[in-house]
């Protein structure tokens, strides 16, 4: 998959869930980045913080600090949502979703920016 295929596939993905991306001041997500609240598959997938932050069903949040970066982010939560609904637990879906981030974008000057400023 290349780099513009993944952001139209996660694109139509998001568009075809009627999934709704908000941007949030980054104080409400925090070190969080982005955070959702969703049903996929049948499954309703939310990390806690999604109920602590009373996130809509069906909302992916970004903060606004990182739009610029839109196209990881959403790409990884979409990954991430993918692999909990397929049964596993949040913390081991987040790593599979980074491994598939870094098999697309590790030379991704853009990509390596983000990770940059995250940390």
């Amino acid at each position: 998959m290349t780099d513009a295929n993944s952001f139209v596939k996660t694109s139509k993905i998001i568009k075809k869930l009627s999934y709704k991306v908000v941007y949030v001041p980054h104080k409400v997500v925090g070190e969080h980045i982005a955070c959702y609240n969703v049903r996929y598959k049948g499954k309703l997938i939310r990390p806690p913080v999604a109920i602590k932050l009373h996130i809509p069903l069906n909302e992916i949040w970004i903060s606004k600090k990182f739009k610029k970066y839109e196209k990881f982010i959403l790409f990884h939560e979409m990954k991430e949502i993918k692999y909990r609904s397929e049964g596993y637990k949040r913390k081991v879906a987040h790593k599979m979703a980074r491994r598939d981030e870094v098999m697309l974008w590790k030379y991704n000057p853009k990509w390596k920016k983000l990770n940059a400023e995250v940390k």
